[in-house]
Protein backbone atom coordinates (compact mmCIF):
# COMPACT_ATOMS: atom_id res chain seq x y z
CA UNK A 1 0.00 0.00 0.00
CA UNK A 2 0.84 3.47 -0.92
CA UNK A 3 0.86 6.27 1.21
CA UNK A 4 1.43 10.28 0.37
CA UNK A 5 2.36 13.40 2.63
CA UNK A 6 0.75 16.63 2.38
CA UNK A 7 0.29 19.57 5.26
CA UNK A 8 -3.59 20.78 6.22
CA UNK A 9 -5.12 22.52 8.64
CA UNK A 10 -6.05 20.77 12.10
CA UNK A 11 -8.56 23.08 12.63
CA UNK A 12 -10.14 22.43 9.62
CA UNK A 13 -9.84 19.26 9.75
CA UNK A 14 -11.88 18.50 13.48
CA UNK A 15 -14.02 21.10 12.17
CA UNK A 16 -14.91 18.72 9.21
CA UNK A 17 -15.14 15.80 11.06
CA UNK A 18 -17.19 17.65 13.58
CA UNK A 19 -19.56 18.35 11.00
CA UNK A 20 -19.35 14.71 9.62
CA UNK A 21 -20.26 13.16 13.24
CA UNK A 22 -23.29 15.53 13.27
CA UNK A 23 -24.18 14.40 9.81
CA UNK A 24 -24.44 10.59 10.63
CA UNK A 25 -25.97 10.54 13.84
CA UNK A 26 -29.08 12.31 12.23
CA UNK A 27 -28.16 9.90 9.71
CA UNK A 28 -28.30 7.04 11.69
CA UNK A 29 -31.35 7.94 13.71
CA UNK A 30 -33.22 8.82 11.19
CA UNK A 31 -32.75 5.70 8.95
CA UNK A 32 -33.43 3.45 11.85
CA UNK A 33 -36.67 4.77 12.19
CA UNK A 34 -36.68 4.57 8.15
CA UNK A 35 -35.88 0.70 8.20
CA UNK A 36 -38.42 0.14 11.06
CA UNK A 37 -41.81 1.73 9.61
CA UNK A 38 -41.30 0.39 5.96
CA UNK A 39 -39.92 -3.25 6.97
CA UNK A 40 -42.95 -3.24 8.58
CA UNK A 41 -44.99 -2.21 5.06
CA UNK A 42 -42.57 -4.47 2.73
CA UNK A 43 -45.47 -7.32 1.84
CA UNK A 44 -48.07 -4.41 0.55
CA UNK A 45 -45.91 -3.26 -2.69
CA UNK A 46 -42.37 -3.18 -3.76
CA UNK A 47 -41.44 0.48 -2.69
CA UNK A 48 -41.65 0.14 1.25
CA UNK A 49 -38.91 -2.20 0.61
CA UNK A 50 -37.10 -0.85 -1.73
CA UNK A 51 -36.99 2.08 0.61
CA UNK A 52 -36.07 -0.26 3.37
CA UNK A 53 -32.72 -0.99 1.46
CA UNK A 54 -32.48 2.80 0.81
CA UNK A 55 -31.85 3.29 4.26
CA UNK A 56 -29.94 0.21 5.30
CA UNK A 57 -27.20 1.47 2.64
CA UNK A 58 -27.59 4.97 4.03
CA UNK A 59 -26.82 3.51 7.73
CA UNK A 60 -23.86 1.32 6.00
CA UNK A 61 -22.37 4.70 4.25
CA UNK A 62 -22.80 6.42 8.12
CA UNK A 63 -20.48 3.52 9.38
CA UNK A 64 -18.26 3.48 6.46
CA UNK A 65 -17.28 7.03 7.21
CA UNK A 66 -16.37 6.34 11.02
CA UNK A 67 -12.68 5.55 9.64
CA UNK A 68 -12.61 8.96 7.93
CA UNK A 69 -13.37 10.86 11.27
CA UNK A 70 -10.67 8.90 13.37
CA UNK A 71 -8.69 10.01 10.77
CA UNK A 72 -9.25 13.46 10.57
CA UNK A 73 -9.41 13.68 14.49
CA UNK A 74 -5.36 12.59 14.34
CA UNK A 75 -3.53 14.71 12.23
CA UNK A 76 -4.47 12.68 8.76
CA UNK A 77 -2.46 9.59 10.26
CA UNK A 78 -3.53 6.21 8.32
CA UNK A 79 -4.60 4.76 11.42
CA UNK A 80 -7.34 2.04 10.54
CA UNK A 81 -6.59 2.92 6.75
CA UNK A 82 -2.45 2.17 7.61
CA UNK A 83 -3.78 -1.81 7.16
CA UNK A 84 -3.59 -3.41 3.96
CA UNK A 85 -6.41 -5.71 4.06
CA UNK A 86 -8.70 -2.91 5.86
CA UNK A 87 -7.89 -0.38 3.02
CA UNK A 88 -8.88 -3.06 0.66
CA UNK A 89 -11.98 -3.89 1.81
CA UNK A 90 -13.23 -0.01 2.63
CA UNK A 91 -12.53 1.45 -0.28
CA UNK A 92 -14.60 -1.68 -2.35
CA UNK A 93 -17.41 -1.24 0.01
CA UNK A 94 -17.41 2.81 -0.18
CA UNK A 95 -17.57 2.55 -4.31
CA UNK A 96 -20.23 -0.21 -4.36
CA UNK A 97 -22.32 1.76 -1.23
CA UNK A 98 -21.89 4.73 -4.14
CA UNK A 99 -23.02 2.92 -6.95
CA UNK A 100 -25.72 0.54 -5.82
CA UNK A 101 -27.51 3.32 -3.96
CA UNK A 102 -27.66 5.69 -7.38
CA UNK A 103 -28.82 2.33 -8.90
CA UNK A 104 -31.98 1.46 -6.10
CA UNK A 105 -33.04 5.24 -6.70
CA UNK A 106 -33.22 4.47 -10.46
CA UNK A 107 -35.02 1.79 -9.76
CA UNK A 108 -37.73 3.52 -7.59
CA UNK A 109 -37.92 6.32 -9.90
CA UNK A 110 -38.49 4.39 -12.92
CA UNK A 111 -40.90 2.18 -11.87
CA UNK A 112 -43.21 4.41 -10.25
CA UNK A 113 -42.93 6.24 -13.13
CA UNK A 114 -43.74 3.23 -15.62
CA UNK A 115 -46.69 2.63 -13.26
CA UNK A 116 -48.20 6.16 -13.67
CA UNK A 117 -47.56 6.52 -17.21
CA UNK A 118 -48.99 2.72 -18.06
CA UNK A 119 -51.32 1.98 -15.82
CA UNK A 120 -51.82 -1.47 -16.97
CA UNK A 121 -48.77 -2.26 -16.06
CA UNK A 122 -48.04 -3.79 -12.95
CA UNK A 123 -44.37 -3.84 -11.20
CA UNK A 124 -42.98 -7.03 -10.56
CA UNK A 125 -41.01 -7.82 -7.01
CA UNK A 126 -39.09 -10.16 -8.56
CA UNK A 127 -38.10 -8.63 -11.42
CA UNK A 128 -36.75 -5.44 -9.73
CA UNK A 129 -34.88 -7.69 -6.81
CA UNK A 130 -33.27 -9.92 -9.77
CA UNK A 131 -32.03 -6.72 -11.15
CA UNK A 132 -30.84 -5.45 -7.77
CA UNK A 133 -29.00 -8.28 -7.01
CA UNK A 134 -27.39 -9.15 -10.82
CA UNK A 135 -26.08 -5.35 -10.57
CA UNK A 136 -24.79 -5.98 -7.35
CA UNK A 137 -23.15 -9.24 -8.34
CA UNK A 138 -22.09 -7.24 -11.21
CA UNK A 139 -20.60 -4.58 -9.24
CA UNK A 140 -18.44 -7.00 -6.71
CA UNK A 141 -17.11 -9.56 -9.57
CA UNK A 142 -15.84 -7.11 -11.70
CA UNK A 143 -14.21 -4.86 -8.29
CA UNK A 144 -12.74 -8.22 -7.45
CA UNK A 145 -11.38 -9.65 -10.52
CA UNK A 146 -9.46 -6.12 -10.97
CA UNK A 147 -7.93 -6.51 -7.67
CA UNK A 148 -7.00 -10.02 -7.43
CA UNK A 149 -4.79 -9.81 -10.53
CA UNK A 150 -3.12 -6.52 -9.24
CA UNK A 151 -4.59 -4.30 -12.38
CA UNK A 152 -5.74 -2.24 -9.97
CA UNK A 153 -4.41 -1.72 -6.28
CA UNK A 154 -4.91 0.86 -2.63
CA UNK A 155 -3.53 3.70 -1.53
CA UNK A 156 -4.38 6.00 1.71
CA UNK A 157 -4.23 9.18 0.06
CA UNK A 158 -3.87 12.03 2.99
CA UNK A 159 -5.39 15.16 0.61
CA UNK A 160 -8.93 12.96 0.58
CA UNK A 161 -8.40 11.26 4.09
CA UNK A 162 -8.96 7.44 3.19
CA UNK A 163 -7.74 4.84 0.70
CA UNK A 164 -8.37 5.00 -3.27
CA UNK A 165 -7.93 2.77 -5.98
CA UNK A 166 -5.36 3.76 -8.65
CA UNK A 167 -2.96 1.73 -11.26
CA UNK A 168 0.10 0.25 -10.25
CA UNK A 169 3.14 1.93 -12.23
CA UNK A 170 5.03 -1.39 -12.59
CA UNK A 171 1.58 -2.44 -14.75
CA UNK A 172 1.49 -0.17 -17.74
CA UNK A 173 1.12 -2.57 -19.86
CA UNK A 174 -2.91 -2.59 -18.56
CA UNK A 175 -3.63 0.42 -19.35
CA UNK A 176 -6.08 0.88 -21.85
CA UNK A 177 -7.73 -2.08 -19.36
CA UNK A 178 -7.90 0.05 -16.56
CA UNK A 179 -8.74 2.84 -18.58
CA UNK A 180 -12.07 1.14 -19.30
CA UNK A 181 -12.77 0.42 -15.66
CA UNK A 182 -12.65 4.37 -14.94
CA UNK A 183 -14.80 5.10 -17.75
CA UNK A 184 -17.38 2.66 -17.00
CA UNK A 185 -16.80 3.94 -13.40
CA UNK A 186 -17.88 7.30 -14.25
CA UNK A 187 -21.09 5.95 -16.69
CA UNK A 188 -21.93 4.15 -13.69
CA UNK A 189 -22.57 7.35 -11.84
CA UNK A 190 -23.98 9.81 -14.75
CA UNK A 191 -26.31 7.51 -16.63
CA UNK A 192 -28.50 6.70 -13.94
CA UNK A 193 -28.41 9.96 -12.57
CA UNK A 194 -29.42 11.24 -16.07
CA UNK A 195 -32.02 8.54 -16.37
CA UNK A 196 -33.59 9.42 -12.95
CA UNK A 197 -33.99 13.04 -13.85
CA UNK A 198 -35.49 11.94 -17.03
CA UNK A 199 -37.83 9.44 -15.10
CA UNK A 200 -38.35 12.26 -12.21
CA UNK A 201 -39.65 14.95 -14.91
CA UNK A 202 -42.03 12.77 -16.97
CA UNK A 203 -43.30 10.73 -13.59
CA UNK A 204 -44.05 14.26 -12.27
CA UNK A 205 -46.33 15.51 -15.38
CA UNK A 206 -47.89 12.07 -15.32
CA UNK A 207 -48.87 12.81 -11.69
CA UNK A 208 -50.98 16.30 -12.69
CA UNK A 209 -52.19 15.05 -15.13
CA UNK A 210 -53.67 12.43 -13.57
CA UNK A 211 -54.74 14.69 -10.31
CA UNK A 212 -56.64 16.97 -12.81
CA UNK A 213 -58.37 14.47 -14.45
CA UNK A 214 -59.58 12.47 -11.56
CA UNK A 215 -60.21 14.90 -8.44
CA UNK A 216 -62.94 12.50 -7.11
CA UNK A 217 -60.98 9.26 -6.55
CA UNK A 218 -61.37 5.86 -5.13
CA UNK A 219 -59.51 4.75 -2.28
CA UNK A 220 -56.67 2.53 -4.06
CA UNK A 221 -56.69 5.43 -6.57
CA UNK A 222 -56.15 7.66 -3.91
CA UNK A 223 -53.25 5.17 -2.03
CA UNK A 224 -51.91 4.99 -5.49
CA UNK A 225 -51.37 9.09 -5.69
CA UNK A 226 -50.08 9.25 -2.13
CA UNK A 227 -47.28 6.95 -2.34
CA UNK A 228 -46.70 8.44 -6.41
CA UNK A 229 -46.28 11.89 -4.56
CA UNK A 230 -43.94 10.35 -1.52
CA UNK A 231 -41.70 8.97 -4.39
CA UNK A 232 -42.10 11.75 -6.32
CA UNK A 233 -40.63 14.05 -3.37
CA UNK A 234 -38.09 11.25 -2.64
CA UNK A 235 -36.83 11.80 -6.14
CA UNK A 236 -36.82 16.01 -5.65
CA UNK A 237 -34.66 15.57 -2.76
CA UNK A 238 -32.56 13.50 -3.91
CA UNK A 239 -31.71 15.48 -7.05
CA UNK A 240 -31.23 18.38 -5.33
CA UNK A 241 -28.60 16.78 -2.86
CA UNK A 242 -26.79 15.32 -5.77
CA UNK A 243 -26.96 17.40 -8.59
CA UNK A 244 -23.75 19.47 -7.73
CA UNK A 245 -21.70 16.13 -7.68
CA UNK A 246 -23.00 15.18 -11.19
CA UNK A 247 -22.20 18.41 -12.52
CA UNK A 248 -19.15 17.59 -11.41
CA UNK A 249 -18.66 14.47 -12.33
CA UNK A 250 -19.81 15.37 -16.20
CA UNK A 251 -17.18 18.13 -16.08
CA UNK A 252 -14.55 15.27 -15.11
CA UNK A 253 -15.73 12.71 -17.44
CA UNK A 254 -15.60 15.05 -20.25
CA UNK A 255 -11.54 16.36 -18.93
CA UNK A 256 -10.75 12.06 -19.49
CA UNK A 257 -11.15 12.63 -23.15
CA UNK A 258 -10.09 16.47 -23.85
CA UNK A 259 -7.20 18.14 -22.60
CA UNK A 260 -9.02 21.12 -21.13
CA UNK A 261 -5.56 22.37 -19.89
CA UNK A 262 -5.61 24.58 -23.89
CA UNK A 263 -8.72 26.40 -23.24
CA UNK A 264 -9.65 29.56 -21.36
CA UNK A 265 -11.31 28.56 -17.24
CA UNK A 266 -9.26 25.50 -16.94
CA UNK A 267 -7.59 26.59 -13.91
CA UNK A 268 -11.53 26.53 -12.12
CA UNK A 269 -11.96 22.82 -13.93
CA UNK A 270 -8.59 22.12 -12.40
CA UNK A 271 -9.39 22.64 -9.11
CA UNK A 272 -12.55 20.50 -9.49
CA UNK A 273 -10.99 18.06 -10.53
CA UNK A 274 -8.89 17.95 -8.07
CA UNK A 275 -11.33 18.02 -5.09
CA UNK A 276 -13.18 15.00 -6.89
CA UNK A 277 -12.96 12.28 -4.56
CA UNK A 278 -16.50 10.21 -5.22
CA UNK A 279 -13.78 7.90 -7.33
CA UNK A 280 -11.09 5.97 -8.30
CA UNK A 281 -8.83 8.69 -9.87
CA UNK A 282 -7.89 7.66 -13.41
CA UNK A 283 -4.46 6.87 -14.79
CA UNK A 284 -2.87 10.19 -15.74
CA UNK A 285 -2.43 9.17 -19.25
CA UNK A 286 -6.05 9.55 -19.69
CA UNK A 287 -6.71 12.74 -18.66
CA UNK A 288 -4.41 14.59 -21.30
CA UNK A 289 -4.89 12.03 -24.14
CA UNK A 290 -7.31 10.24 -26.48
CA UNK A 291 -7.74 7.21 -25.82
CA UNK A 292 -6.43 6.40 -29.55
CA UNK A 293 -3.19 7.15 -28.11
CA UNK A 294 -0.70 4.33 -27.41
CA UNK A 295 0.72 4.31 -24.06
CA UNK A 296 4.06 4.51 -25.82
CA UNK A 297 2.79 7.55 -27.32
CA UNK A 298 1.44 9.47 -24.75
CA UNK A 299 2.31 12.03 -22.19
CA UNK A 300 2.44 11.17 -18.63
Amino acid sequence: MITESLEFSETGDVAVGCVVIVMCVVALLGNSLSVAYFWEQRRKTIYPLLYSFMSILDITSSLVSLPVIVTLFSSRDPVMFGNGAFCLIWTVLFYYLLRISIFLVLLISVTRTMGMTLPMYKTKQRTVLLSLAAYSAIILIVDTVYLSTGMLRMRYREKEAFCEMFEPEDLKKYTTTTSIYFIFIKLEIIVPSVLIIISFIVGTMALVRRIKCCKKMKKDESQFRDASVTVTLFTATYLVCYLPCLCLEVLYFVSLFWDTRTIRGTQQLQILRASDHSVPSPPPQLLTQPLSVSHKDAKV
